[in-house]
C-alpha cells in the first residue's frame, strides 16, 4: 500500500511536470510537441488511475488484514481465558482425588482398626466364657461345692440355729 501511494505521488508530480511542458509547447505555439507532451500525460494518468486503484485494494485488504488480526487476537485472549479455567478446573480435581484417596484411605484404615478391635473384644468374650466355665466346673468337683449343695439344703455347719445350740449344750 505505502509503496503503491508512493508511485501516485510521483506519478503526479510527473503529470504536473508534463502539463508544465504542454503549456509551454502551447506558448511557443509548438502544437505536435504539446499534442505529444499531452499523449504522455493521457499515458500517465492512465497509469495513476491504475495505480489509485491498486493502492485502494491494498488499503482495502490491509483494513481486513487488520481487522482479521484483531478478531485473532479476541480468539486467542478468549483461549487464553478458556485454558485458565480449564487448568484451574484440573487442579480443583487433583485437589478432590487426593482428598477422596486420603479419605478413602482412612476410611480403610479406620475399618481395619475397628475390625481388630471386634476380633479382641471376639477373644476376650471367649476367655471370659471359658474361664466361668472353668470356675463352675471346679466349684461343682470340690468341697465348695458340697458345702454349697448342703447350705441350699438347709443342713450346713454354718447354719446354726438356737435349738441346735440347745441340743448339743443338753447332750454335754
Amino acid at each position: 500500500q505505502k509503496v503503491s501511494e508512493e508511485k501516485s505521488r510521483k506519478l503526479s508530480a510527473d503529470i504536473e511536470e508534463h502539463e508544465g511542458y504542454a503549456v509551454a509547447a502551447l506558448e511557443k505555439d509548438d502544437e505536435s510537441l504539446a499534442m505529444d507532451v499531452a499523449e504522455k500525460i493521457a499515458a500517465l494518468e492512465t497509469k495513476l488511475d491504475t495505480e489509485k486503484a491498486t493502492g485502494s485494494g491494498y488499503e482495502q485488504s490491509a483494513n481486513q488484514l487488520r481487522s482479521a488480526i484483531s478478531d485473532a487476537e479476541r480468539d486467542i485472549q478468549r483461549m487464553k481465558q478458556q485454558i485458565d479455567t480449564v487448568k484451574a478446573t484440573d487442579s480443583v480435581q487433583k485437589a478432590q482425588a487426593a482428598v477422596s484417596e486420603r479419605h478413602s484411605g482412612s476410611d480403610s484404615k479406620l475399618r481395619t482398626a475397628m475390625e481388630s478391635l471386634e476380633r479382641i473384644k471376639e477373644r476376650q468374650d471367649l476367655r471370659s466364657a471359658q474361664m466361668k466355665a472353668a470356675n463352675d466346673i471346679a466349684s461343682e468337683t470340690g468341697d465348695a461345692s458340697l458345702s454349697e449343695k448342703l447350705a441350699a439344703a438347709g443342713i450346713s455347719k454354718q447354719n446354726k440355729s438356737a435349738s441346735d445350740v440347745l441340743a448339743r449344750l443338753k447332750a454335754k
